[in-house]
């Protein structure tokens, strides 16, 4: 398994731990009625910035780091081979159309629900959920593409 392979499992499972810790966090915040005080944007606002933003980037590093030391350890070699070629631009390259498209319709679909009369709230958050859709498509594009040889 190359490095950029090993990455992209840390990736995907790093997205699917912060985004499932934010969902988590939010429904209980919502349950709590905190949203329909008058600041509740403003503490939907922190709870992106620090769940999303600031663990999104501490659980990416900290996952990378462990996938490569658990591989490191599981096949003995101290030293993988990290040099990119130009079949992992292209690969990266399709991933990030594919992220790019991700984004880009769930951006859409945020206007659409906002011109229906939904709240700021769920635009806000249609456009987390897509985007971290995008970025789990995005990763499941380069594991393909790694795996087909291409």
């Amino acid at each position: 398994m190359s490095h950029e392979e090993k990455n992209t499992w840390a990736q995907l499972a790093s997205t699917a731990l912060v985004t499932g810790a934010y969902l988590l966090y939010v429904n209980q915040l919502l349950g709590a009625g905190v949203f329909a005080a008058p600041d509740g944007l403003a503490v939907l606002g922190r709870t992106v910035l620090i769940v999303m933003v600031g663990g999104g980037i501490v659980v990416n590093i900290v996952a990378a780091i462990l996938v490569n030391i658990v591989f490191a350890i599981a096949t003995g070699d101290a030293h993988p081979n990290m040099a990119t070629d130009e079949r992992d631009r292209m690969i990266e390259l399709r991933s990030f159309r594919v992220a790019a498209l991700g984004l880009g319709v769930g951006f859409v679909l945020s206007m659409v629900a906002l011109a229906l009369g939904q709240s700021a709230f769920v635009v806000l958050n249609l456009i987390i959920v897509t985007g971290a859709l995008a970025n789990v498509l995005s990763s499941i594009v380069k594991l393909v593409e790694y795996r087909r040889g291409f």
